[in-house]
């Protein structure tokens, strides 16, 4: 979906990865050197952090950046 896309972008998401029904990404409300630790799922913008067991909507991710 575009507008989460966008919507990451606005953020300051700059590697973005899209890897089919998600985007990887490097999460940028922490310390990372993985660029595909975070996991948003592009229909819904349900995001996953693998490293941190944080997870949720798109408006937790918002909050959390």
């Amino acid at each position: 979906m575009d507008d989460i896309k966008s919507i990451l972008l606005n953020l300051g998401f700059s590697n973005i990865n899209d890897l089919g029904k998600e985007y990887r990404a490097r999460p940028i409300y922490r310390e990372s050197d993985n660029n595909t630790v975070l996991s948003i799922k592009k229909d819904t913008g349900y995001f996953v952090d693998y490293a941190r067991g944080i997870s949720g909507p798109l408006e937790k991710l918002v909050s959390l950046c």
